[in-house]
Formats: C-alpha cells, structure tokens, sequence
C-alpha cells in the first residue's frame, strides 16, 4: 500500500512538471512567433519594493491582440491577456497589481524560479563527489532557489529592436 501512494505521488509531481514545461513552451512559442514585428514594448512602472527600490512592467503585444506585462522583479509574467469569443480581453493568469505582492506573498506565481525548480532534499547535493549544503527554506529542503531564489532579484532589461 504505501509503495502505490510512493508511486503516486511521484506521478503526481512528474506530471505537474510536465504541465509546467509544456506552458513554458507554449508561452515561448507564442512570445516567439506572434510578436508584431513593428510592436515597441511599453514601459510603465509597476511599483516600489520595501527598499525603495522602483520596479518596472513591460507589456509585449502581438498582432492577434495578445498582451502579454512583465516586470523585471523575478522576471514575473504579471498577466496574460488573450482575446476571447467576443474579442475581448482576459487575463488567463493570477497575480498581483504591483510588485509589493510579489515581494510578500510565500508563493512564485508567474516568476521565473531557480536556481533550481522544486524541492532539493535536506537542502544538499553532491556533484563530481562534493557535497554542496544550500539554505534551506521549505521545512527541511530548499524550494526554487532558497531565500533569495531568482523570483526574488531584478532582471536587466535590454531593448534589442522591435523584432523578436
């Protein structure tokens, strides 16, 4: 019985993996080929952080009338507005109005999370025989990066034109 839940629950966690990568190709694929090629993104900001620090929301739209806010804070998609029957507008993505959600809430809606994505047991690994202990910040195991994971720091951004 207990090696069936074993099972389980690691199917569970191969498929919600699964589910994750597919949506990132998915939003890559859109970002990549829909993009008007004369579209300029728009810059607005998007809030301060506790530090004082000014954050920044970039939209991305393509010809179809998807819109897509991104904020250099974790590099987070903000929202995802894509038409619907009646060409109106949805958002299809939950999130936060301004950054100082992102920098409170215990979750990693729509960031890019790393170093690592997912739990690292006990906090440690081992590579080429050394052992490596990182923070820990999920009960015993670090989860997506630890305390300051990529979720948590600014993302530089550079305007390379108005082509994909």
């Amino acid at each position: 019985f207990f090696f069936g839940e074993l099972l389980g629950t690691a199917m569970q966690h191969k498929t919600r993996l699964i589910v994750a990568l597919a949506s990132g190709v998915v939003l890559a694929y859109l970002l990549r080929h829909t993009m008007l090629k004369r579209s300029t993104p728009s810059k607005r900001s998007f809030g301060r952080l506790s530090s004082g620090k000014e954050a920044f929301l970039w939209t991305l739209s393509n010809q179809g009338g998807m819109q897509v806010d991104i904020t250099d804070y974790g590099g987070t998609i903000v929202a995802i507005r894509v038409p619907n029957s009646a060409q109106a507008l949805t958002d299809v993505v939950l999130g936060f109005d301004n950054v100082a959600g992102y920098e409170h809430c215990g979750g990693y809606f729509g960031c890019i999370t790393g170093r690592c994505a997912n739990r690292i047991a006990k906090g440690e690994f081992e590579i080429d025989g050394t052992q490596h202990r990182i923070t820990v910040n999920n009960g015993p195991n670090s989860l997506h990066g630890g305390h300051k994971g990529f979720d948590k720091v600014f993302w530089s951004v550079e305007e390379l034109g108005n082509t994909c």
